[in-house]
């Protein structure tokens, strides 16, 4: 019973952050769309490595602003 309990709770999306959704989209439309081509993996690489760079991106001009436009 705690098996499917803790199912419940690992796949509950309301608690997972944006970035984790975004990236099982991206892998959810890679993998199956295998099904279609076989360059949808491809797509899956290049999406998450996109997110990736606007977060770190988005991450460096927060802390910039939180070191330099606070004084």
């Amino acid at each position: 019973m705690q098996v499917l309990k803790f199912l419940q709770w690992l796949f509950d999306f309301s608690r997972w952050d944006n970035f984790t959704k975004r990236v099982f989209v991206y892998m959810g439309i890679g993998l199956g769309g295998l099904f279609f081509t076989e360059y949808s993996v491809y797509f899956m690489l290049i999406a998450t490595f996109i997110d990736l760079f606007c977060q770190f991106i988005e991450s460096k001009w927060n802390e910039f602003e939180k070191e330099f436009l606070d004084l």
